[in-house]
């Protein structure tokens, strides 16, 4: 006895609302999309500017990309992925430092880009000695409006302690206000002032507040 399929036909209504549904899920996965390409993006404008200052024999630096989850998954999705603690690891003069990449382009950084894991390591790093730079890329209408901010934990946990009139993001006055601007140099960012020998002010690095949920 032979299977005979059953075919269901879609009223015009349920036909409209299946394309909507099918064109929100594509724009929502060109989002995701655009925002993981900007990211590796400016994942590959911070590995230039390290490369630069590595190759000068002038500078004791050595730096390597550390494997994220992507990188992981792709090789085989059953794989339980680590945690890392940042994008980067460099030495310099034998000092120890982590550089994490953000980005964004909207009008106010969320905070909650930065995951708590990765806020957990800049306490951990700067604490045990190392230095944690934030680097939060501002991405403008075209590269002359590009801009970015280099934050270290006591900037970043100052700003979510600080009073911010019931907002949960903050204005790029704010991020410009804590952070350090970095700027380019023959076309390649200048991480120059990253370079830092010691961990100051470590002692001061308080715990992180407690997120809320909701975000206005």
């Amino acid at each position: 006895m032979g299977f005979e399929p059953m075919y269901y036909e879609e009223t015009p209504e349920e036909e409209r609302l299946t394309y909507k549904l099918r064109k929100f899920v594509r724009r929502i996965r060109q989002k995701i999309k655009s925002r993981i390409r900007q990211g590796q993006a400016f994942e590959t404008m911070t590995r230039t500017a390290l490369k630069r200052l590595a190759d000068n024999p002038k500078n004791k630096l050595w730096f390597t990309r550390l494997w994220d989850f992507r990188s992981f998954i792709r090789l085989n999705p059953k794989f339980h992925v680590c945690k890392q603690p940042a994008d980067f690891l460099v030495c310099y003069n034998g000092q120890f430092i982590f550089i994490e990449c953000k980005s964004s382009q909207a009008n106010r950084f969320d905070p909650k880009n930065v995951k708590p894991h990765q806020e957990q390591a800049m306490l951990d790093t700067e604490r045990a000695g190392g230095i944690y730079w934030l680097l939060i890329f501002h991405r403008g209408a075209s590269p002359s409006e590009h801009r970015l901010f280099a934050l270290r934990p006591k900037d970043w946990f100052y700003l979510q302690s600080h009073d911010n009139e019931g907002f949960k993001t903050y204005t790029w006055k704010q991020i410009e206000e804590q952070g350090k601007e970095l700027h380019r140099r023959n076309g390649v960012w200048d991480f120059t002032p990253l370079l830092i020998s010691k961990c100051d002010d470590c002692s001061e690095i308080n715990e992180p507040p407690d997120r809320e949920e909701d975000m206005r």
